[in-house]
């Protein structure tokens, strides 16, 4: 029987590289994890060719070549240079790398090492990957035909997919097919548990003991930074080891300041871990960690961290001292789970947890629940006068404000009301947004739309109350919300930017950066209108700037979306799908808190013509809009709905045309004349019937209709579907752009490819041109984003 674990199938760009640096006399060095085939496919590679193989059972020999090997041509392959600890064998190899006479490979688990990265610059090292190593779909049938295994292209592409390329679960899995095996998930999974028992083995056996310990110890985290691992370890020294770990191999993944264990390598120890630290030691490690979590206001994995040390009255408390926290901070959201697992009997005791549920199941589309620990904790407020009964009495009005699914009409006597009670001292409200972080104070957490209809009336009645409740918060918020309301209705764009202005300097005077950002995001929707994405993009990056590590992440990504809806009027492919490859999935979980985030995405699904999802998404929010009363989100998502029902053939005009009278209501312009070439045609086909309109109707008609005209000159291509894919691009054309990622030149490509230099161009300036990129940096970015490359 053929023994498919000695067998050997090079990958094309692989072998491409080696012939070439074999021509050239380059040096080569190959990397990647146990199991990549980086023996073997030197071996196989200089199979019919004479080589000096050295490895750590022949160390030896590296010293006499250093002093004998002078003068003569030989080819010398050096295994395993993960394992050069000491400074004398890696001068060896260094000085071995030096003579002109020897063609050197260099095997590895790791990435170049520092001590080698000189030699890497001045003799153009040449690497190769564990990406170019992994046997990809073609790789892995030729494989199967060279050992005379039957499969279908289909199989070949799981077998690939399920191995990420790992040729020794792959040369494994046919050796089982060898003696009978079928090709069944079972088969699948014997051999991802072969592959972890060989994984383990190579660990255990290959690292230093007390690297192997530092990383049973940090595998209770997903990922550290030194500060947690020195806190989980207990080891002082935690920055030398983890410089080791990084020199012995690539189990280590490196963002910024962050280190997570490959997700396989990670299995693997931690089910390690359990063997060798036992149960007492990994709760330890996980309380370590879940106090280094608490102490840095990390709470969701404080908490799991806890659940995984078994201590319920860390969790309790944490749980109480997140419900301290302003809802829109998404904490409740996020933390639900440890929330809902409180018995009533836990939550009856504490003010703040019955406040917390009634918030909770609000946000959770289940307002009977909200309300019935709302009463719970009315009823509590109103049995004593202690400190914890006061608290409960103030819980009561923040839920009386801040429940979502309340109606605003309430809130007018409530907020005169509460402004006398917090003068004479009686109550202590606290602090808490109306934005929920959105860039909107109209459509914040709460929809404002009615008052808009009374907007200076109301300003002037309750403006000073509700800025003297809110506290910080309140800094700058009449303005806004003032500024924001003439900008809805198209009118005296001086008076907008006069209050905006205003609310911008006093939100910035000692208030929150929430208020700054709703500011700026009306801000750029104005220089959207004049033709001025730059300088909103400019705005945005400079209240980012500001955003410090005490605020909520959601912040961070509405501005983000806001980033995103620049760049659909930009036109700017590469960055939208960029920022979809963050965007939450409404699937898995639909969250109210991240209605602006599923407007963009909305938008970003009729971009990509997936016409689909943009209405499963508008079906969502338009459910939640009705249910929780908010007419900006209804009049939204109403409007693109109906772009979407012209896009795809079906009537649209019955709910466009109540889209329209909805807005009226209002007397809202921006809403529908800032979609600009996405809303143009349907007000087309609409224009003849508003002509009979009266005349304030019709005057506001022609207004939205001269906006969306000229929106639609400005952005010509805005939520035009793009069709651009990989498929567009020839093999060719996609092999340059990585390389040229590489950082490869012209020239360079052109032999690696065995191309002319003038095809090379030919190919680039092409892919220039269906990126629509004005440059190289801008190609390759945007041939990223769109995963070309």
């Amino acid at each position: 029987m053929k023994q498919p674990l000695s067998y050997c199938v090079i990958p094309a760009a692989v072998k491409k590289k080696l012939t070439m640096a074999k021509k050239n006399r380059q040096t080569v060095y190959l990397y990647g994890p146990a199991g990549f085939g980086k023996t073997l496919v030197v071996r196989e590679f200089l199979k019919s060719q004479r080589y000096l193989y050295i490895n750590s059972e022949n160390f030896e020999e590296l010293e006499k070549l250093v002093h004998g090997a002078k003068g003569r041509e030989q080819i010398v392959v050096l295994d395993g240079i993960h394992q050069f600890r000491n400074s004398e064998r890696r001068q060896q190899a260094l000085t071995l790398m030096e003579q002109s006479n020897l063609w050197i490979l260099l095997l590895s688990r790791a990435a170049v090492p520092a001590w080698m990265l000189s030699s890497y610059v001045s003799r153009g090292m040449l690497v190769i990957g564990e990406e170019e190593l992994a046997l990809k779909t073609e790789e892995v049938g030729a494989l199967a035909e060279k050992l005379g295994v039957a499969l279908l292209q289909s199989d070949c592409e799981d077998i690939a997919r399920r191995s990420q390329g790992n040729g020794y679960a792959i040369r494994y899995l046919f050796q089982k097919l060898l003696e009978g095996s079928a090709l069944t998930g079972q088969l699948y999974d014997h051999v991802e548990r072969q592959y972890d028992a060989y994984l383990e083995h190579d660990l255990t056996r290959s690292l230093e003991p007390d690297v192997l310990e530092f990383l049973l110890q940090v595998s209770v985290v997903d990922c550290f930074d030194l500060a947690l691992a020195e806190h989980i370890t207990g080891n002082a020294r935690a920055c030398a080891v983890i410089d080791r770990v990084r020199e012995s191999g690539t189990l280590l993944q490196q963002d910024g300041d962050t280190y997570s264990l490959r997700p396989k390598a990670l299995s693997v120890l931690r089910s390690c871990a359990r063997k060798q630290l036992g149960t007492e030691t990994q709760r330890e490690l996980c309380y370590n960690a879940g106090l280094y979590y608490e102490t840095h206001d990390q709470l969701l994995p404080a908490l799991r961290m806890y659940e995984a040390c078994g201590n319920q009255k860390r969790i309790h408390n944490l749980l109480i001292r997140s419900a301290r926290q302003n809802p829109t901070s998404g904490c409740y959201f996020k933390l639900r789970k440890y929330y809902l697992a409180l018995s009533p009997e836990e939550v009856a005791e504490s003010p703040v947890l019955m406040s917390a549920l009634s918030m909770l199941y609000s946000i959770l589309l289940l307002p009977e629940q909200s309300e019935y620990w709302y009463d719970q904790l009315k009823e509590f407020a109103s049995q004593g006068d202690t400190p914890l009964h006061r608290e409960a009495a103030s819980r009561v009005i923040y839920l009386d404000i801040g429940l979502p699914h309340r109606d605003v009409k309430a809130l007018i006597p409530k907020f005169l009301e509460l402004s006398k009670l917090l003068l004479s001292r009686e109550i202590v409200l606290p602090e808490f947004s109306l934005t929920s972080y959105q860039p909107s104070v109209m459509n914040g957490g709460k929809d404002f739309c009615e008052w808009s209809k009374r907007d200076k009336e109301l300003a002037l009645l309750i403006g000073k109350p509700v800025s003297m409740l809110l506290g910080k918060y309140g800094k700058g918020l009449v303005n806004e919300a003032l500024g924001e309301s003439y900008f809805e209705k198209g009118t005296d764009d001086f008076a907008v930017h006069a209050y905006l202005s205003k609310a911008f300097l006093e939100a910035e005077s000692n208030g929150k950066t929430e208020l700054q950002f709703a500011v700026v995001g009306i801000q750029a929707r104005m220089n959207l209108l004049n033709g001025a994405p730059g300088i909103a993009r400019e705005r945005l990056e400079s209240i980012r700037k500001k955003v410090d590590e005490g605020d909520s992440p959601a912040l961070l990504e509405n501005m983000d979306a806001l980033g995103c809806r620049i760049s659909l009027y930009e036109n700017d492919a590469a960055a939208v799908e960029k920022w979809m490859k963050q965007a939450p999935d409404e699937i898995q979980e639909f969250y109210t808190a991240n209605r602006y985030l599923y407007m963009t995405k909305l938008r970003c699904y009729l971009r990509r013509g997936d016409y689909s999802s943009a209405l499963s998404l508008a079906e969502q929010l338009l459910f939640y809009a009705e249910q929780y009363r908010r007419p900006y989100l209804i009049m939204e998502t109403s409007l693109l709905k109906a772009v979407l029902y012209r896009l795809m053939g079906h009537p649209w005009e019955e709910l466009f045309l109540k889209t329209l009278n909805m807005a009226y209501e209002f007397r809202f312009v921006r809403i529908i004349s800032l979609e600009g070439k996405a809303v143009m045609p349907l007000l087309k086909d609409v224009k003849a019937r508003m002509s009979d309109a009266e005349r304030p109707k019709k005057e506001w008609f022609r207004q939205i209709y001269t906006e969306a005209e000229r929106m639609e000159k400005l952005y010509p291509e805005y939520l035009t579907a793009s069709l651009i894919s990989k498929s567009d691009f020839s093999e060719h054309a996609v092999q340059i752009l990585k390389l040229l990622d590489d950082g490869m030149t012209m020239k360079q490509i052109s032999e690696a490819l065995f191309l002319s230099e003038s095809t090379v161009k030919y190919h680039t300036v092409e892919s220039y041109r269906k990126l629509g990129a004005k440059g190289k940096l801008d190609a390759l970015r945007k041939a990223r984003a769109l995963e070309i490359i």
